[in-house]
C-alpha cells in the first residue's frame, strides 16, 4: 500500500487482476441481460401469435359475413 498526498492509502493491483475482476463483473451481467431478453422475446412471440390468430379469425368472420350478405 502506498500513501498519497492526503494521507489516504490506495491498493495497487496488477493489471491482470483488474482484467479478471472486470471479466467477473461483465460476463455475468451479459448472461443476465441475455436471459431476461430471451424470456421477454418468448413472451412477446406468444402474444404476437395470439394477435395473429385473432386477426385470422376476424378476417374469416368478415369474409363469411360478406358472403352471407351477397347471398341474401
Amino acid at each position: 500500500m502506498e500513501g498519497n498526498r492526503n494521507g489516504a492509502s490506495t491498493v495497487r493491483l496488477p493489471i491482470a487482476w483488474k482484467f479478471f475482476l472486470l471479466l467477473g463483473v461483465v460476463v455475468p451481467s451479459i448472461v443476465a441481460v441475455s436471459w431476461v431478453g430471451d424470456r421477454a422475446l418468448a413472451s412477446m412471440k406468444q402474444r404476437l401469435d395470439t394477435v395473429y390468430s385473432d386477426t385470422l379469425s376476424s378476417a374469416r368472420t368478415v369474409g363469411q359475413l360478406a358472403t352471407s350478405i351477397e347471398e341474401s
